[in-house]
């Protein structure tokens, strides 16, 4: 029995320092559980802290997009305004532009006109002189004809005077 009691004893003393060795050992795995969780708890609070700034930074950067956006929406509309603008002004000079080219025919057909009507004029003026000179040498025709016809043997002179029309022509341009 009393090797059952010193086994027993070995026992419940092996036994009580398995359970300090159990309770020691958990302690140290407890307390070093413990610093990792905290590390990891300031690890992750740290994280947290970053993706908050970072989702703070993505706000700002939307909001700012969105205000770009805004702003170039303003001012395409501004630019579309001036463009209209620009092809209404561009609109109203080629109106301008075609009444004064209009207006240049116009006045082009009317000299035309005008330089015609003082053309057919003149040449109406050269023609009405043409006739009287023709006229004039008919009658000093007639004259020496009776002239002649008078007297067969005495010839008198007859003056036919200067008949040229090219001269009077020539004078007029030069005028």
């Amino acid at each position: 029995m009393r090797d059952t009691r010193l086994i027993i004893s070995l026992l419940i003393t092996i036994i009580i320092f398995s359970i300090a060795a159990g309770y020691t050992a958990g302690f140290f795995i407890y307390r070093d559980y413990k610093e990792k969780t905290v590390y990891f708890d300031r690890q992750n609070q740290i994280s947290i802290g970053k993706f908050e700034a970072l989702d703070e930074n993505l706000k700002g950067l939307y909001t700012t997009l969105e205000n770009v956006k805004d702003e170039n929406k303003i001012r395409k509309k501004e630019l579309f305004a001036k463009i209209e603008a620009i092809k209404e002004n561009i609109k109203d000079w080629e109106r301008g532009y075609s009444g004064a080219l209009l207006e240049l025919r116009e006045t082009v057909e009317e000299l035309k006109i005008d330089r015609l009507t003082r053309m057919v004029e003149n040449l109406q003026g050269e023609i009405n002189e043409f006739k009287l000179k023709v006229q004039d040498l008919d009658l000093k025709l007639d004259e020496a004809k009776k002239a002649k016809s008078i007297d067969k043997e005495e010839t008198m002179g007859v003056d036919l005077g200067k008949i040229s029309v090219g001269a009077q022509e020539k004078v007029k341009r030069e005028q």
